[in-house]
């Protein structure tokens, strides 16, 4: 949200933020993916304060129905911004997808929760005036589903100047280890990742491999690595800086990307110490 935010106050807009620490409802477990679509719109009143009705709303994709239903309630003003790093829908479905390619079940408590959870998602992307991807499938997506082009945008991630800065100042990229950045959830290549890894750890008993910013708990990670080589993967759950993140490059040799086969013939333009491994986006 940064993103949009930090531009509104540099041209003078008043900006208010909504974080997890200001639900009051339970922000993790089963029943959080429900009951925070439906409390984001009563967050949205609350940081209100008595000043005049806010003009625009951007809110998660995830997050658009509670915004959406409290708009038509109260009869708010609001424009609706929906940001989506990844539709809903498209996610379940590769999930289900990659999960069947690699002969792995998925309970049915797994499937209806997502599916409904993917209503919920798709039910607040009809209250949005506008909706920002972070791809052009996505927006693609969309426009076939029947939304306007032009209330479609597409965004391009940028990369943070501290980052640039840190890069210029030179990095030996050594350490000898195996860095994998993202979650660690089955859409991001997982299960391709973890045979592969292996595979290098048992050939090479001097390599470590970290999963960072993973947002998993370490034994979920450890747990889907054979016992002989769990001795050697490290979990860092959360980079809360830059500084953190550029270390983690810094501290290893390899940094392996799981990119969809589609993409796989893009890898070429990759760095040499960057290694891809097929899965999906």
């Amino acid at each position: 949200m940064y993103l949009t935010g930090d531009y509104l106050e540099k041209e003078g807009f008043d900006v208010s933020y909504v974080f997890a620490e200001k639900f009051r409802w339970p922000f993790t477990g089963g029943w959080s993916r429900f009951s925070q679509p439906i409390e984001s719109g009563f967050r949205a009143l609350d940081t209100q304060g008595g000043v005049a009705d806010w003009d625009i709303v951007e809110v998660h994709e995830s997050l658009a129905l509670g915004c959406g239903l409290v708009r038509m309630l109260r009869r708010k003003r609001w424009k609706i911004v929906a940001f989506s790093y990844g539709i809903e829908r498209l996610g379940f479905d590769a999930m289900l997808d990659y999960r069947k390619a690699h002969g792995v079940s998925v309970k049915l408590k797994s499937r209806v929760a997502g599916a409904v959870q993917c209503a919920v998602a798709d039910f607040g992307l009809y209250f949005c005036d506008h909706v920002v991807c972070s791809n052009q499938k996505d927006v693609d997506y969309l426009a076939v589903s029947g939304y306007p082009r032009t209330m479609l945008t597409r965004h391009f991630s940028g990369g943070d100047e501290k980052m640039l800065e840190m890069g210029r100042e030179g990095c030996s990229h050594g350490g000898g280890g195996i860095l994998f950045l993202g979650t660690w959830i089955d859409r991001k290549g997982i299960w391709d990742v973890v045979p592969a890894v292996t595979r290098i750890l048992r050939e090479k008993p001097n390599t470590f491999f970290t999963a960072a910013g993973c947002q998993a708990e370490e034994h979920e990670v450890l747990e889907q690595f054979p016992n002989d080589v769990r001795g050697r993967v490290r979990v860092n759950r959360h980079l809360s800086n830059s500084e953190l993140l550029a270390a983690a490059y810094r501290s290893h040799s390899i940094f392996l990307l799981s990119v969809s086969a589609e993409s796989a013939a893009h890898t070429a333009r990759l760095p040499s110490w960057i290694v891809s491994v097929s899965g999906p986006a």
